[in-house]
């Protein structure tokens, strides 16, 4: 069974490896019930109760599947976790309207986590604009809500305004072994561990970036130290071994990676010298490669001429890491008419426009 531990400021034991529920399998643009129903059954049987959700996942489909796979097992026995999105609401009734929908979808009568969806100078703007703090924290005394957090994209000193403002019961940020200085995770890390907070490691493999390097100098690190170990194994153990993370939230897609990730959990080694040796080796090497720090969270699936940017953003990775041109795929990448909404939206501040226009240049010569 997967490792439990009791963190006082969430009142109760949290499986050292939570379920994101944001990249289930497809089929045909939805969800592949089949398939995402036994991961959900295999990892609640190894002791994985924790669910995170969203409002927008799997194009506001993930939260009604979710509560109809976690419905068929007593509602005491799970954690679920999911969101209030502030871009497009402008008022109380707005935010009750949304609140409501996720306990319909859900199929509950309370949420055990209740997050403000991904802060950044702009949603925190809105919290402040609509008093969410206040309207969470009824929520919370009526019953509706068990814990109170947010997710995170932004820099770290927008913390510092954020935990001295309000208190929270826990925060979620995207934590990686790359990001721990590329995107100052280690800031981050810091001031929620000052201020008594536990994290929620969300991207621990970076939206599959630490686990997919092509075939070249990463891998031959990889194969001379962990010959018998996935690559994602290092990037789970890494978020694990911080003190103040209570979970590693893993965005699975398949059974192989549920396995896979539950298999470094239970049998947890936390990570020695020679592990750091060897991320300082694939922080350096992934850094000459100079990806697209895309995640493949599909926050830019907004696209008014329905651009794929998160797969040709992929495909042109592949090509980055194995230098086949044949990887690249600039599918409609040219008709980007450059409306900046996706660059909005993005939670690592790419430049999506001027990064398409790059793909396509390559794609044709």
């Amino acid at each position: 069974m997967v490792t439990k531990r009791f963190i006082p400021k969430m009142d109760r034991e949290i499986p050292m490896l939570a379920f994101g529920c944001m990249r289930f399998p497809e089929t045909d643009g939805k969800i592949d019930e089949k398939q995402a129903m036994e991961m959900i059954d295999f990892a609640y049987n190894k002791g994985v109760n924790y669910f995170d959700t969203a409002v927008m996942y799997h194009g506001g489909l993930s939260e009604e599947f979710v509560g109809k796979a976690l419905k068929r097992y007593p509602r005491e026995s799970l954690s679920i976790a999911t969101k209030l999105a502030l871009w497009d609401l402008k008022s109380k009734d707005d935010m009750e309207a949304m609140f409501q929908r996720s306990l319909d979808r859900l199929q509950t009568d309370y949420i055990d986590f209740y997050l403000i969806h991904a802060i950044d100078h702009n949603i925190w703007s809105k919290v402040k604009e609509l008093s969410v703090y206040d309207f969470l924290k009824e929520k919370q005394a009526a019953g509706k809500i068990r814990k109170i957090g947010f997710s995170f994209h932004c820099e770290a000193r927008l913390l510092d305004e954020i935990l001295s403002t309000h208190e929270f019961d826990f925060a979620q940020i995207q934590l990686n072994y790359f990001d721990w200085n590329e995107q100052d995770a280690h800031g981050q890390y810091e001031r929620l561990t000052n201020a008594g907070v536990p994290i929620i490691a969300m991207e621990p493999v970076r939206g599959g970036g630490l686990a997919n390097f092509g075939q070249g100098k990463i891998n031959k690190i990889f194969a001379e130290m962990y010959p018998d170990k996935s690559k994602a194994s290092l990037a789970v153990r890494y978020c694990a071994s911080l003190p103040n993370v209570a979970a590693v939230l893993s965005g699975m897609s398949n059974m192989e990676q549920v396995k896979d990730n539950f298999d470094t959990i239970e049998n947890f080694e936390p990570l020695a010298e020679k592990d750091y040796e060897a991320i300082i080796k694939i922080n350096r090497a992934m850094k000459e490669l100079n990806t697209i720090p895309c995640t493949a969270c599909n926050y830019c699936d907004i696209c008014p001429v329905e651009i794929p940017i998160s797969k040709v953003f992929g495909g042109y990775n592949e090509y980055i890491a194995t230098d086949e041109l044949s990887k690249i795929d600039p599918a409609n990448a040219a008709e980007c008419i450059r409306c900046d909404a996706c660059k909005e939206k993005c939670p690592q501040k790419i430049d999506i426009p001027e990064r398409l226009a790059e793909i396509v240049g390559k794609a044709i010569g």
